[in-house]
């Protein structure tokens, strides 16, 4: 630095005239120790600058990846169809479990079963009597302020009473989301209660402050579905294993 005559102000190396009162400088009044300063100044200045490019590069691969990982999908997505003998039967199941004779029955589903009935009873695919999937045009309000429409629910039993839930939504009619859920159900105490355990929005864990907005996503889709409220009434035993889930229902 240069220090002014006139005022004592400090100006850069190589200025002529004071930064604060004009006045000229002395330059023949500089020092090696003066022009070393100036050196370690500039170093330390560049660094400041790189660093703060890389802070910024960070902040926007961070950002990136994030926004990657909230629309990649869940891995274990439940997806096919059924046919034949296999689909006859998840019909009739699914008709006994509609009907209202009054008498105890048990039914055993796998993953793919319980998937494509439980899209079945919410209105999102329908089996056609030739044993296809058919999506049906359904729209349902969902929490969190944009326009986004359910299309499919994966559900995969994984044992010890645990399920996991995938449900696939589309925003705004373009861009895919995949919501998951991982609990237990419970139908000891007469009822079917499922208790979270992690929740997921893509491939990213979501911490407990924000359970709930997954969570409403769920609650609105099956939210007053008649065949689904009956499942959680009648539902007195259940034994969940890795792929399938038996099934204990009471009508009196």
């Amino acid at each position: 630095m240069i220090k002014c005559p006139k005022c004592g102000a400090d100006n850069m190396i190589g200025a002529i005239f004071c930064r604060t009162c004009s006045g000229k400088l002395e330059l023949n009044e500089l020092t090696p120790d003066d022009i070393r300063e100036a050196q370690q100044g500039n170093a330390g200045e560049r660094f400041g600058k790189i660093a703060y490019r890389l802070l910024h590069a960070v902040i926007i691969v961070t950002l990136v990846s994030i926004l990657v990982g909230l629309c990649l999908p869940e891995s274990g997505v439940v997806s096919g169809s059924l046919e034949g003998k296999d689909l006859d039967r998840v019909k009739s199941l699914y008709k006994k479990f509609r009907g209202t004779k009054k008498a105890n029955a048990s039914f055993e589903l796998s993953n793919l079963e319980a998937t494509l009935a439980a899209n079945h009873a919410l209105g999102l695919e329908n089996l056609d009597p030739e044993g296809k999937v058919v999506t049906m045009d359904v729209t349902r309000p969902m929490p969190g302020g944009l326009a986004m429409s359910p299309e499919y629910l994966s559900v995969c039993f994984l044992g010890g009473n645990r399920v996991r839930f995938i449900l696939k939504t589309t925003l705004g009619g373009k861009m895919t989301l995949y919501s998951s859920v991982i609990g237990t159900v419970d139908a000891s105490a007469g009822a079917l209660i499922f208790r979270p355990i992690s929740v997921k929005h893509g491939k990213l864990p979501l911490p407990g402050a924000l359970h709930q907005v997954v969570l409403g996503r769920f609650a609105a889709l099956v939210s007053g579905n008649p065949d689904l409220e009956r499942l959680q009434k009648t539902v007195k035993e259940l034994d969940i294993q890795d792929g399938s889930a038996k099934f204990t229902i009471v009508r009196k």
